[in-house]
């Protein structure tokens, strides 16, 4: 018997030192991206990034209204930040969305006459996958409320003189996607991170499957090099200007 209370003794601490590792480890991320994640700002003549909080979203302008990449979560900051830009949000006319974490997609119900846009694999997700916190596998999957169509990878939408091109770039979650504007933006959500100027994975801490999520980290890099990709923008890290060799 006391051999086996003090087994349990040792596998409680053990357990315990573990959940305060990981909770420590998560909070330190968290703070990082609040560190990380940029003004608001115009930082070309067509691309705007609007921050909430520790999030980004992004703007394109077209001459059919604006495109979204994401929605961050906080509708109120989030239609603060719009005004300072001048942006009205019924001006948004279609928001792509990277996943369907609630930091990315919280405020969508304040672009009301926007299109919304998923991977087919996030729409799969969503309709029945959990969401997984590290090692950790929660019960309830997902929501979106919100009306939305699917796509599949590679497919590209003309919206007046943009070009969106799709790419399914699972890892953080099982459908998550980046865009690429013009062959000149790609935007990357949660897939990577801007670290000491250089690209990365995001935090292995938070992804769903992190063997994934480094393949779709090659694949972007990849991408970067044959399109000649001019900047790089992520939801929680900075985005970043490629210099040309």
């Amino acid at each position: 018997m006391k051999r086996v209370l003090l087994i349990l003794k040792l596998t409680g601490a053990v357990l315990l030192g573990f959940i305060t590792w990981f909770i420590v480890a998560i909070l330190k991320e968290m703070r990082l991206m609040k560190r990380s994640v940029s003004e608001t700002e115009k930082v070309t003549d067509d691309v705007f990034v609007v921050k909430d909080r520790f999030v980004n979203l992004f703007l394109i302008k077209s001459d059919e209204g604006y495109i979204a990449i994401d929605c961050c979560q906080d509708e109120g900051n989030v239609t603060k930040q719009l005004n300072s830009l001048y942006v009205n949000p019924k001006d948004v006319k279609h928001i792509f969305l990277t996943h369907s974490d609630y930091d990315h997609t919280g405020a969508i119900d304040l672009f009301p006459t926007a299109e919304v846009h998923i991977s087919k694999k996030e729409h799969l997700f969503l309709k029945g996958g959990k969401r997984t916190f590290g090692f950790i596998k929660l019960g309830k999957p997902n929501e979106l409320n919100r009306d939305y169509k699917t796509f599949e990878s590679g497919q590209i939408f003309e919206i007046g003189e943009k070009r969106v091109e799709c790419i399914v770039t699972p890892g953080h979650t099982s459908g998550s996607a980046s865009f690429i504007v013009d062959d000149k933006y790609i935007f990357t959500g949660d897939t990577v991170s801007i670290r000491d100027s250089k690209i990365t994975a995001f935090s292995r801490l938070i992804s769903m499957d992190n063997k994934e999520n480094l393949k779709s980290v090659d694949t972007i890099k990849q991408l970067i090099k044959a399109r000649g990709i001019e900047y790089v923008f992520t939801a929680h890290h900075g985005y970043k200007k490629m210099h040309r060799d």
